[in-house]
């Protein structure tokens, strides 16, 4: 397929929108990609912010427990009122509850539920009793330790979380319990602080789906609100991850808990789809605007092939426009603007060989400008040039039809080749180039009769083959206009080729080849 200025365009238009596609896709997986990679890197962030978390709420637990563990050892030896009467005692625990700032009291109750001992005050006020609370009724039967739902401490009226152990004698005989009020304002300070809290939520659980504190807010939703596998999975599984819907119900997000070790505790964390969404849209950004550089940068830079394309194909249209006029002008006469010889010889070889395959006619005739030199001498060489140029224009509107052509051949002499054309056709069209010099009337007062330009025809017919001579049938017709000239001027001789019937077929109308046939005109 020839690539024009239509298809070169085309075929840019098809690699822009390729290039752009494959732009386009490109920059879509490798935005998903890293969209995928952000997003798995969050999940693990997540993962890990909840086992810090989980870390950091079974070491305070841990470290309450251990407090409360040694009072159990004292009271082995002796009664629990004994303990809690004694101020050296008082003022050790005292000094243990500096140390830990995760606890709101410790405290010491008896058999009855009456509190004993308070790190917060000494001697303990009479009226502080937990002996309604579930918890000091299910530590007389277990040595775990227990973590309670949050309430008011009985001694500071802060918001805690009460873990308790059971107090026995010598015997194990239950003897009442020893209490750690884990401080919920010491939690959310903390993670307050933490420069996470911004933008997740974190909080403790009980395994059963109670909140023991959360920042900012509730870090899930209502137990009625999960999925059932959800919520089995969090209270009984060590670890995980979910999407679950915001604990207001406006949306979902996306959830990681861990168990704390040795406690029936969940630490969890958690943040808003949207906020994921946020963080990885930076990515999508970047992507999208690198996209756009390089679609625009293709664009750009097939606007300067499309413009250099139509540059050089002007140049190209200019240069063939260019070289068509060279040619013409080096197959015209300057002159009389006519066909010159080169042409004509181009044009003559060409049609010999077209009749030869077709076996066609061909009829040539040669024109000669009467007494010209006279003329020139007579009227100088300007004239004679004018002159020359309407005897050529009169002649050339003779020839009409489409493979006619009218030629100088050299000074005042024109040749008329005429393609498909027999002896009656030939002679015709040198009748008519004699009329219409004559109605040309071009003035020639000097000259013999009739006191115009007159010209003399020499006409052939031939019937071109393979052992004819494309030349020798040019001669032929130079011999005719010999012979024209010589029996007076303004007038047609013709002569056909070959003058030997036994070299070839005669044209039709040719009746005798040898002399030529003279048409003479006069006035």
């Amino acid at each position: 397929m020839k690539l024009t200025l239509g298809n070169y365009r085309r075929l840019l238009v098809a690699i822009g929108l390729l290039g752009v596609g494959l732009a386009a896709v490109v920059a879509l997986l490798n935005a998903r990609s890293e969209h995928l990679r952000a997003w798995d890197a969050f999940e693990q962030q997540l993962r890990t912010e909840a086992r810090l978390l989980a870390e950091h709420a079974g070491q305070s637990i841990s470290a309450a427990e251990q407090v409360l563990h040694v009072i159990g050892i004292e009271t082995r030896g002796r009664s629990v009122e004994a303990l809690a009467g004694d101020r050296q005692f008082w003022q050790r625990l005292r000094q243990v509850h500096r140390y830990a700032p995760q606890v709101s009291s410790f405290l010491i109750a008896d058999q009855d539920g009456r509190i004993l001992l308070t790190t917060l005050e000494f001697p303990a006020p009479d009226a502080l009793s937990m002996a309604g609370q579930d918890q000091f009724q299910a530590a007389r039967q277990t040595n775990t330790a227990l973590i309670g739902s949050p309430l008011i401490a009985p001694d500071s009226g802060e918001p805690v979380v009460p873990v308790t152990v059971r107090l026995g004698n010598h015997d194990d005989t239950f003897v009442g319990v020893a209490v750690a009020l884990l401080n919920l304002d010491y939690f959310e300070a903390f993670y307050r602080e933490l420069s996470l809290a911004g933008d997740r939520r974190v909080g403790l659980l009980l395994t059963g789906g109670e909140t023991l504190v959360a920042h900012p807010a509730s870090v899930i939703p209502a137990a009625d609100a999960l999925r059932p596998e959800v919520l089995d999975h969090i209270v009984s599984a060590p670890s995980g991850l979910h999407r679950v819907a915001t604990a207001e119900g406006d949306g979902t997000a996306l959830l990681a808990h861990r168990r704390v070790r040795g406690y029936p505790v969940i630490a969890a964390v958690s943040i808003r789809d949207q906020r994921v969404l946020g963080l990885t849209r930076s990515i999508w950004i970047r992507n999208g605007v690198m996209f756009g550089i390089f679609a625009l940068g293709l664009i750009a830079v097939l606007t300067v092939l499309d413009r250099a394309w139509r540059q050089v194909h002007a140049a190209q249209l200019r240069l063939t426009r260019h070289n068509r006029e060279l040619t013409a002008l080096s197959l015209t006469d300057s002159l009389t603007g006519i066909a010159n010889r080169r042409a004509f010889q181009q044009a003559f070889e060409r049609e010999w060989r077209r009749a030869q395959r077709k076996d066609r006619a061909m009829g040539l005739l040669l024109v000669d400008a009467d007494h010209f030199k006279r003329f020139n001498d007579t009227y100088g060489h300007t004239a004679g040039d004018e002159a020359l140029k309407r005897m050529a224009s009169a002649i050339d509107d003779v020839a009409v039809r489409a493979g006619d052509l009218v030629a100088r051949y050299g000074g005042e002499e024109l040749v008329i080749l005429l393609p498909d054309t027999d002896l009656y056709g030939t002679l015709q069209v040198a009748e008519r180039i004699h009329e219409a010099l004559a109605r040309e009337n071009i003035p020639f007062p000097d000259a013999p009769e009739p006191g115009r330009v007159t010209v003399s025809i020499g006409a052939s017919v031939t019937m071109p083959a393979e052992d004819l001579d494309p030349q020798a049938f040019f001669k032929t017709a130079d011999a005719a206009l010999y012979a024209a000239k010589k029996q007076g001027r303004n007038q047609t001789a013709f002569q056909a080729y070959p003058d030997d019937p036994e070299d070839g077929e005669m044209p039709a109308g040719a009746e005798s080849p040898n002399p030529p046939v003279t048409q003479a005109r006069k006035g």
